[in-house]
């Protein structure tokens, strides 16, 4: 998964033939959750996958 700018606007993405899953479908959701862990996953500082995520979106309506 990437995260790239095109024309001052974030994207996000990801080549389905070499990525084994994406993280949310791209609606907002009180919801979310992904489908598939990567066996390496590390959490870091985030308290959940879905605050992670909720930080994304926040981030990129800031952008």
């Amino acid at each position: 998964m990437q995260m790239r700018l095109f024309d001052g606007e974030p994207y996000s993405l990801f080549d389905k033939i070499y990525s084994s899953f994406a993280l949310y479908e791209g609606k907002a959701s009180i919801n979310v959750r992904p489908y598939q862990f990567p066996s390496k996953f590390n959490r870091r500082d985030y308290v959940t996958v879905k605050d992670f995520i909720e930080l994304l979106r926040v981030w990129q309506l800031n952008f």
